[in-house]
């Protein structure tokens, strides 16, 4: 199946940080969302149980290089699930407690102010 490219939004009606949801087609979403000067755009469905991702929460990832330190990676953000809390990391789609779970990620870039992606058909 071929891909083609889809005008999604224009970049001023996206917030940093907050997910904007898109409908391709009837029951079919996608969210977008800002982060930093990047846009990312995944499917709208939870891979693990169909939740509505355009309705999830963007953070910073975290991790911890020993006790007692945690740090945020404010450049490799990660998305959570509405219903049960499932995290994906926005720039390869894997979930975070099961890899073998993978949000799909489109390729988006803004062209002359407007969020265009890579989409099947």
């Amino acid at each position: 199946m071929s891909e083609r490219t889809t005008d999604l939004c224009s970049v001023d009606e996206l917030q940093p940080g907050i997910v904007h949801g898109v409908a391709l087609a009837p029951g079919r979403h996608v969210g977008v969302v800002l982060v930093g000067d990047r846009v990312h755009v995944f499917a709208g469905s939870c891979p693990h149980h169909g939740g509505p991702l355009t309705r999830g929460r963007v953070h910073a990832s975290v991790f911890s290089d020993c006790p007692g330190v945690i740090v945020a990676d404010h450049t490799r953000p990660v998305l959570t699930c509405p219903w049960h809390n499932w995290e994906f990391d926005l720039q390869t789609g894997h979930a975070l407690r099961d890899r073998r779970r993978r949000l799909r990620i489109y390729a988006a870039e803004v062209v002359d102010g407007r969020v265009i992606a890579r989409t099947r058909p």
